[in-house]
């Protein structure tokens, strides 16, 4: 119907007067009494009749606008985990002491930062410690680059728009950066 019927109203009332020999449009007057019937029978019910019908009615609940950004993070967090989980039973075949691999696989995915390690886990040995930080960096990144990943997927099926994503990434972008300087 329009805006309260003024774009009915408008279409109708652009019919000409009259044709071009100059005889009266046909049926004129009646298409534009039957459209403001139309219009007014259509205002008087929605102002008389559905107000109390639709008293007491709730609406369903607005979703999140938040919620597609969510839906994305959890996506890539659980991609992430999987990356870091298969890379970490690789590195706990390639290495000797595959406790360095275990500990800095739950470290990795610890995405809180400043916690820190137990004083039973404190290295004596630096090449150990050593051997322990670029394990878990690397794990980080495999879990990094999962994340940033399963964002694009997210994206190229439409799950989020660009600025969520835009977003996402600048925040993965960000601790990739942490970790490599």
């Amino acid at each position: 119907m329009g805006v309260k019927g003024a774009i009915t109203l408008a279409g109708i009332l652009a019919l000409p007067v009259t044709l071009k020999d100059g005889t009266p449009f046909p049926a004129r007057d009646l298409t534009i009494l039957l459209a403001m019937g139309v219009i007014l029978t259509s205002l008087v019910l929605a102002s008389t009749v559905l107000p109390p019908r639709l008293r007491g009615r709730r609406l369903p609940p607005e979703p999140s606008p938040d919620a597609e950004e969510d839906a994305a993070r959890a996506a890539a967090r659980d991609d992430a985990v999987t990356a870091i989980e298969a890379q970490q039973h690789r590195l706990v075949e390639e290495q000797e002491d595959a406790s360095i691999a275990v500990e800095a696989g739950a470290r990795a995915m610890d995405r809180h930062e400043g916690v820190e390690a137990p004083n039973s886990e404190r290295r004596k040995d630096l090449s150990r410690n050593q051997q322990h930080a670029n394990t878990e960096k690397r794990l980080r990144l495999a879990g990094i680059e999962a994340e940033r990943q399963a964002l694009y997927r997210s994206r190229r099926s439409q799950v989020i728009d660009d600025l969520p994503l835009r977003r996402l990434v600048r925040e993965i972008d960000l601790i990739e950066a942490r970790l490599v300087i």
